[in-house]
């Protein structure tokens, strides 16, 4: 919410506090009554009544983060405008792909083949930051690589420590708690 204007705050607090409705909603028969066999599913969903609501919001964040990338896609240029264009080319298709496992829930006995769609997206993710940098790459390689070098500096002498408490409470050492704690 930090840089964000009045109305992009509203917004976003609004579409929180309806995820979160439907969160708890989701506990509720109103939402799923059942999970049945469908098609070659073993587990699928069976909506009750207020299930509409969860594709409906679903559907209205996606267009609305679509149509926020379009906004910025106008105002761009050069390699950022590109990289725009492959961020919401990968939406289009892994969104319309994943929207087609719905059909199933309402009764529309279509086999949801944009599942295969899935891959595509973030192969075309991939293919725009390896080819056309969508992401600064070595920085986040190299920024990766401190938090690894801190982490295992932070992390092997709490090992000891804990390798050191088992020896002196337990008069044995369990490698495989150790290494789960």
């Amino acid at each position: 919410l930090i840089g964000k204007d009045k109305k992009e705050r509203k917004i976003l607090v609004a579409a929180y506090s309806i995820i979160i409705f439907i969160l708890i909603l989701s506990f509720s028969p109103l939402y799923t009554q059942d999970v049945i066999a469908k098609l070659s599913f073993k587990y699928y969903s069976v909506p009750g009544s207020l299930y509409f609501l969860y594709v409906a919001t679903l559907i209205i964040y996606i267009n609305f983060g679509l149509y926020k990338l379009f906004k910025e896609y106008k105002k761009a240029t050069g390699a950022y405008r590109n990289q725009i264009k492959y961020v919401i080319t990968a939406c289009i298709v892994g969104f319309s792909g994943g929207l087609t496992t719905f059909l199933p829930v309402f009764n529309i006995n279509v086999y949801p083949v944009g599942q295969l769609f899935f891959p595509l997206e973030a192969i075309i993710i991939s293919y725009a930051i390896l080819k056309h940098r969508l992401m600064d790459i070595e920085f986040v390689i190299r920024k990766g690589a401190v938090y690894l070098y801190a982490s295992f500096f932070f992390l092997l002498p709490l090992f000891a420590i804990i390798i050191f408490a088992q020896s002196f409470i337990f008069k044995e050492i369990n490698l495989v708690f150790s290494i789960l704690t």
